[in-house]
C-alpha cells in the first residue's frame, strides 16, 4: 500500500484523483461540492478546521454526498451523530480534537445551550465548563475541559439556519436540477451507488495525519490586503479561505517545499485551486454576489411578471424544475429581497413581482493574476 500512497501523494493534482474515486463510488455530479467537503474534512488536521452546511430539498442527495466523501476518510476523522443532548459535548468520552462532528440534520444541534457549545467549540477551539456535583463530602465544583480544534458538518433542508452558526460555515447547495435527478437515477439502476471506496483513500488520510501537518501561507498578509472589506463577515471568512488553502497544500505535502522549521509552504497554485471552489460561496455569504439559483429565479419572475399569475408553478415551468425546488428557490429570492409574493385583492391570484434588480457580483478574493504579484513572507504572525 505504500506505493499506492506515494502515487497519490506525488500526484500534481490530488483532487483530480479524488474526482475519479468518488465518481467510481457512485456519486453522480456534485463535483464541486464533493471537493469542498473533502478539503474541509482534511482541514481537521490544521489549527482551524473548516465547517460546512449542506442545504437542499428532501431526497436531494445531501446525505449520500456526505456519506461518499466520508468513505474516503478513516472513522477517526469524524464523530457521526443523529442528535445530542444539551451538554453531551461537555461530558462525551469522545476525543474531539482534530475531528469533525457530523450531524445528519441541523435540528440535531438545536437548543440554546447546544448552539452555544457548538459555536464556542468552533470559534475558541475548546470548551471549559464548571459543573456542580454532589459527592459524599457535599456539593463541589468540577472543571470539565474538551479541547479541539473541531469542525462541524451538517445537512439541512432549511433555507436558513441560526445566523451565528451559519456565519461560521461554508454553505453548499445541493443540485436540484432535472439533469442531476436523471444522473442519479442512472447511477442507482446501474448499481453504481453501492460501490465501495478503495481502502487507499482512508489510508492516505491516515498517512497525512501521522506526518507534518503544519502549513504556512507565505503570501497571507498581502492577500488579506487585497480581499474585500465590504462585509464584517470577511473577518471570519479569511480564516476559512486560508484553512482551505492550507488543506490543499497538505494534500500535496510530498510535492511542496518546506521552510527552515520543516513547515509545509503553500503555493499560489494552492490558492487558485481553492479560489475556484469557494470564491462565489464566500461572496454569497457576504452579500457581495447572488447565487446562480436565485439569479435564475429572479430572471424567471421578471420574464413572466406580466402574466396574470406568476407563482411557484410558473417559475418551475420556466426553470424546468419540480415544484418543491422552485418553492425553495422562490423563498430564497424573497428572503434576499429581490422578489415579493403578493395579492392585489382577495379575488385575484397571488403572484411574484420584482422588487429590485440583482446587482452585479463583486469579487471578495483577489484573482490569480493579483495573487501572483503579492509579496511573500514566512513570518507565522502574518498567517
Amino acid at each position: 500500500m505504500e506505493a499506492e500512497i506515494n502515487s497519490i501523494s506525488e500526484a500534481a493534482d490530488v483532487l483530480a484523483l479524488f474526482d475519479v474515486s468518488i465518481a467510481g463510488a457512485g456519486l453522480a455530479g456534485e463535483r464541486r461540492n464533493a471537493r469542498v467537503l473533502y478539503l474541509a474534512l482534511t482541514s481537521r488536521l490544521l489549527e482551524r478546521p473548516v465547517s460546512v452546511a449542506i442545504k437542499g430539498p428532501p431526497a436531494g442527495g445531501k446525505s449520500f454526498l456526505l456519506e461518499r466523501v466520508l468513505a474516503h476518510f478513516p472513522s477517526s476523522a469524524a464523530l457521526k451523530l443523529s442528535g445530542m443532548s444539551e451538554k453531551s459535548l461537555i461530558y462525551t468520552d469522545e476525543n474531539l480534537a482534530h475531528r469533525h462532528i457530523v450531524l445528519a440534520e441541523a435540528q440535531g444541534a438545536e437548543g440554546r445551550m447546544q448552539s452555544y457549545f457548538v459555536r464556542t467549540l468552533l470559534s475558541e477551539g475548546e470548551l471549559v465548563w464548571h459543573a456542580v456535583e454532589q459527592t459524599r463530602e457535599g456539593t463541589c465544583t468540577r472543571t470539565v475541559r474538551k479541547t479541539g480544534p473541531t469542525g462541524l458538518i451538517l445537512t439541512t433542508t432549511r433555507i436558513e439556519d441560526e445566523a451565528e452558526i451559519e456565519s461560521r460555515m461554508l454553505t453548499l447547495l445541493a443540485n436540484d436540477t432535472r439533469e442531476q435527478t436523471r444522473s442519479i437515477l442512472r447511477a442507482v439502476v446501474c448499481g453504481e451507488t453501492q460501490r465501495r471506496v478503495d481502502d487507499i483513500w482512508p489510508a492516505y488520510q491516515h498517512w497525512l495525519a501521522t506526518g507534518e501537518c503544519r502549513v504556512v501561507v507565505p503570501f497571507a498578509a498581502a492577500l488579506a490586503e487585497r480581499c474585500s472589506d465590504r462585509s464584517v463577515r470577511m473577518r471570519r471568512d479569511i480564516s476559512t479561505a486560508l484553512s482551505m488553502v492550507k488543506a490543499h497544500a497538505l494534500l500535496h505535502r510530498a510535492t511542496r517545499r518546506r521552510d527552515e522549521q520543516g513547515t509545509i509552504v503553500a503555493t499560489v497554485d494552492d490558492y487558485e485551486a481553492v479560489r475556484q471552489l469557494i470564491a462565489d460561496i464566500l461572496a454569497e455569504g457576504t452579500d457581495a454576489a447572488v447565487s446562480a439559483s436565485v439569479r435564475q429565479t429572479v430572471g424567471a419572475v421578471l420574464a413572466h411578471s406580466a402574466d396574470a399569475s406568476c407563482g411557484v408553478a410558473t417559475v418551475a415551468r420556466a426553470l424546468n424544475i419540480d415544484l418543491s425546488s422552485a418553492s425553495r428557490r422562490c423563498k430564497s429570492a424573497v428572503r434576499a429581497g429581490f422578489i415579493e409574493y403578493r395579492r392585489e385583492s382577495k379575488w385575484q391570484a397571488a403572484n411574484f413581482r420584482l422588487v429590485r434588480a440583482i446587482p452585479d457580483d463583486l469579487a471578495v478574493l483577489p484573482s490569480l493574476q493579483v495573487a501572483r504579484r503579492v509579496p511573500t513572507t514566512t513570518n507565522p504572525a502574518t498567517e
